[in-house]
């Protein structure tokens, strides 16, 4: 299997990395933060800057048919 660089049009363009690599089924995420789209972290403190980071993670996951709930490890 060649892994396959992911890189959602809808979060920030990565620049040196990959925003998740996709191998066979199995989809690895590169760490997300707090960015919105035009790079800057959120305002508002933790809790505001968390729902923009697992925001994040949504829009990766459900950008590879991974919307439904599944099995997820960490």
């Amino acid at each position: 299997m060649t892994p396959i660089s992911v890189n959602p049009s809808s979060l920030t363009a990565p620049s040196g990395y990959s925003h998740g690599t996709l191998s066979g089924n199995t989809l690895y995420l590169g760490g997300q933060t707090a960015l919105d789209a035009d790079m800057r972290i959120v305002p508002g403190g933790i809790v505001e800057q968390f729902r923009q980071a697992f925001g994040n993670v949504l829009t990766h996951v459900a950008g590879r048919d991974g919307a439904s709930p599944r099995t997820w490890s960490a």
